[in-house]
């Protein structure tokens, strides 16, 4: 009741509360003045209890935004990477997709309204961050759910260093992806590897240096999978095209060395693909003629080289050591037409190929014997052929006829052999021998 002859003005006050009227004036009333209610009506409450938690940090995206409030009916949602971020949405419940968001720091703050009035709530802010992976260091085992992704960095790869990244171990299904310079995502990347399960590689030869950027998809729920990168520059031990050297007999290399006994001989003549080349000549069985090259331990890397052979009375080795043992590729007629074949790790010969005498074909290897399934791949003129089981490391290579069988002529250029892992030279010593340069041991005898 407001009295007789008072003046002012009533203007109702509580936290978290409006009124109608807001206020009434009065002045020099005349009588006492009853029934002076006001309707109350609640605000919404302050936004808080964010998630993720102001200040915090998570690997994995999407991020779903949730936060309470009393007595909201509807939220505006400010999101963004700025400390004033702009209204992205208007909810009419406590959370928000934010979506498949990249590595940064990202801002973002609740307006609560209902019909009465709003409220805006503090600034909070969370960063996306990633894991750096370090040179041949795995990271695991992590998880992740069906659409989830999470992030790595990979930094100060040496440039023309070849760089793989490769995701294995536990169930699931994780797909890869890379991108240089810039966070890739499913519909934005450089390379991806995207088989089924989470046995995923990525192998880039000659990379450019800097940083490369990974992320990992959950194609489907999976877990226990681990991730690495290895990187290393490029080490070529013999590369080879013969343009240097007399025409005539070859007695010496400065990769490695010559050997010849018997009736063979070697000769450098103008044979090559192109241009000069070295032509291998072994007419009586008793005779050997070979270039070596040997070392203490060669695990990864690529091996070319061209040759051309003449009748299928001629057989020629590429054999890296223990001999016997994959990788070795044969040139020959070895029971089954003039062809290439490759050596197995348990000492089986494969059929690659048929060959036709007199014409140059181009073989490359890719040796992976660090692998946890030693295996080298076989592909001539470009093509891929096959796939073969192999030892878990070399010691030496042969380019050879033997010294139980014949070859009328073989012609051999371009060779190339770079190791893209870790090389170990050999120590000081003599001249390489690699001892054995028979085909037909006991071992292999039947093959």
């Amino acid at each position: 009741t407001v009295p007789s002859g008072w003046s002012g003005t009533v203007t109702p006050s509580l936290s978290g509360w409006t009124f109608s009227p807001s206020s009434r004036s009065y002045s020099n009333v005349t009588s006492n003045q009853s029934n002076q209610n006001y309707q109350a009506y609640q605000l919404p409450g302050l936004p808080s209890n964010p998630n993720p938690v102001s200040g915090s940090t998570t690997y994995y995206v999407p991020v779903v935004l949730t936060w309470s409030c009393s007595n909201a009916t509807s939220y505006d949602v400010y999101f963004g990477t700025n400390t004033n971020p702009p209204k992205v949405s208007t909810r009419t419940s406590a959370s928000y997709n934010a979506g498949l968001l990249k590595p940064g720091r990202y801002y973002w703050k609740i307006v609560a309204k209902n019909n009465y009035g709003q409220k805006s709530g503090p600034l909070w802010h969370f960063d996306i961050s990633y894991k750096n992976l370090s040179n041949g260091v795995a990271y695991g085992s992590f998880s992740g759910t069906t659409g989830h992704q999470r992030y790595f960095k990979i930094i100060n790869v040496t440039a023309g260093s070849n760089l793989t990244v490769e995701l294995y171990g536990g169930t699931g299904d994780a797909d890869l992806y890379v991108k240089k310079n810039d966070w890739p995502s499913v519909n934005s990347y450089d390379w991806r590897s995207y088989h089924s399960g989470n046995t995923e590689k990525i192998e880039l030869s000659n990379a450019s240096g800097g940083t490369y950027y990974v992320m990992v998809n959950a194609y489907a729920t999976y877990s226990g999978v681990n991730i690495k990168a290895q990187w290393s520059n490029n080490s070529v031990i013999i590369d080879e095209d013969f343009e240097g050297y007399a025409l005539g007999n070859l007695t010496s290399i400065p990769w490695g060395s010559v050997f010849v006994s018997g009736s063979s001989y070697i000769n450098i003549e103008q044979y090559g693909n192109p241009g000069k080349g070295a032509t291998f000549y072994d007419p009586t069985e008793e005779g050997v003629a070979k270039l070596v090259k040997s070392w203490t331990s060669f695990k990864r890397g690529t091996l070319e080289f061209d040759f051309r052979i003449f009748g299928s009375d001629s057989k020629f080795g590429v054999r890296f050591y223990p001999v016997f043992e994959g990788p070795a590729i044969y040139i020959g007629d070895y029971g089954d037409g003039l062809a290439i074949y490759a050596q197995k790790a348990n000492s089986e010969r494969q059929k690659i190929m048929n060959i036709s005498p007199s014409t140059y074909y181009s073989v490359k290897l890719y040796l992976y014997l660090d692998a946890s399934s030693p295996y080298y791949r076989v592909y001539v003129n470009g093509t891929y052929k096959a796939q073969l089981s192999s030892v878990t490391d070399t010691t030496g290579i042969q380019f050879l006829c033997y010294s139980d069988r014949t070859c009328s002529m073989l012609d051999l250029d371009n060779i190339n052999l770079v190791s893209t892992g870790t090389f170990i030279s050999a120590p000081e010593q003599g001249p390489d021998s690699l001892g054995i340069d028979i085909d037909t041991t006991e071992q292999s005898e039947d093959m």
